[in-house]
């Protein structure tokens, strides 16, 4: 009757109330979260190497201060070329010395002017296995420059924030927890909803 209908009515608004407030506390609990990360990103520098035209390290450089705001990222050419096109800085040792992090290929660092300032180096290093000529990565496809810096980006978010890098990625803990709460808030107002629906006829 009337009464199912109206109870079935409160039932939907009280969950479409629950489902705007988690959705506030998460986007205020996200905003909180991205001023820490900015701040803590602040003291975190990363030196991007390339030893080539400087492509790769323009489109990592442009990846990492996308997805990394506050991120210190110092672009640094082996190569005119290179310093061009990342709007960088020619590489020194001493341009590498206070980076907690290095990106590059492994041929930029087996250069015989990078090898020993990198090798030497705290930093933890990244490296990118591009094919070169007769030399050929097993187990290791083909990417895309843009492939490579988001891997780059995603590994480099994990280590910063101490966890495991993995740079396959996937959704973490959190977003699967999310996607599964928010279903089951849609099947809780769409089962309510149902029932006013049906009680009406």
């Amino acid at each position: 009757g009337l009464n199912q209908v109206l109870d079935a009515f409160v039932i939907s608004v009280l969950a479409v109330a629950v489902w705007l407030y988690h959705w506030w506390a998460i986007r205020a609990d996200g905003q909180l979260a991205d001023r820490e990360q900015a701040a803590q990103l602040a003291e975190i520098t990363v030196a991007v190497v390339d030893g080539g035209e400087g492509r790769l390290g323009r489109i990592v450089v442009d990846k990492l201060r996308h997805d990394l705001p506050g991120l210190q990222v110092v672009p640094l050419g082996v190569t005119s070329q290179a310093v061009a096109a990342m709007s960088g800085e020619p590489f020194s040792a001493a341009g590498i010395e206070a980076a907690n992090y290095i990106i590059g290929d492994w041929q930029t660092f087996s250069r015989s002017d990078v090898e020993s300032a990198v090798d030497t180096s705290p930093a933890t290093k990244f490296v990118l296995p591009i094919s070169n000529g007769t030399w050929q990565w097993v187990g290791v496809g083909r990417q895309s420059a843009g492939d490579y810096a988001a891997q780059i980006s995603r590994g480099l978010q994990q280590a910063i924030e101490g966890e495991a890098v993995d740079f396959a990625g996937g959704p973490d803990a959190t977003t699967v927890a999310g996607i599964a709460l928010g279903g089951l808030l849609f099947l809780c107002i769409a089962g309510g909803l149902l029932v006013a629906g049906i009680n009406l006829f």
